[in-house]
């Protein structure tokens, strides 16, 4: 599916679906989303998915510097997510501008059930799901706290990206066309 070099906000509903309905009908979908950005921003869709009883597994390459792997798993009926994210020692001989994200789902079987557990000391993210969901029941309870300096930054990023829909916003409104616009 292509995307067109807009947010993964845009597609990924009618990706995954299609992924779903294929998974349902032969055990296993593998789903390409090709010129996307925000990628991470996938995570609720795949995050319902999950609890519809399917093991998800999406993972996506950065190519800016520092090179970057993110891999976001979802076992069936969970809700929260094992996410890894990795940095490479070395840039790959196959390495190439990437803005795709790919979906693979599956039936009977839990995909990726511990995420690099040899993880090397590059690792940038681990966060399993117990992490997670310690971290949801501690929010509920103690709120959250943003740094008023990165809630300004958030707040920016978020003008760039969600704007009232109108035939201008349908022109073009949002981020440029990476992960870190």
């Amino acid at each position: 599916m292509d995307a067109e070099n807009k947010t993964v906000l845009g597609h990924a509903s009618l990706a995954i679906e299609l992924g779903y309905a294929k998974c349902r009908a032969r055990g296993l979908s593998v789903t390409k989303i090709r010129h996307c950005h925000n990628r991470m921003l996938i995570v609720g869709y795949l995050s319902r998915i999950a609890r519809r009883g399917m093991s998800v597994t999406a993972f996506w390459r950065n190519s800016h510097e520092p090179l970057t792997e993110i891999i976001v798993s979802f076992k069936s009926g969970e809700a929260e997510p094992e996410i890894c994210m990795y940095g490479l020692p070395s840039i790959p001989d196959d390495t190439e501008p990437n803005n795709g994200i790919t979906l693979v789902m599956v039936n009977h079987v839990d995909l990726l059930p511990n995420l690099k557990p040899d993880a090397p000391a590059n690792d940038l993210i681990l966060q399993n799901r117990a992490v997670m969901l310690d971290w949801h029941e501690r929010s509920l309870v103690d709120g959250i706290e943003v740094d008023s300096e990165l809630w300004d930054r958030l707040k920016l990023l978020a003008t760039k990206m969600l704007v009232e829909s109108s035939e201008d916003s349908r022109q073009g409104a949002g981020a440029g066309t990476n992960d870190n616009d």
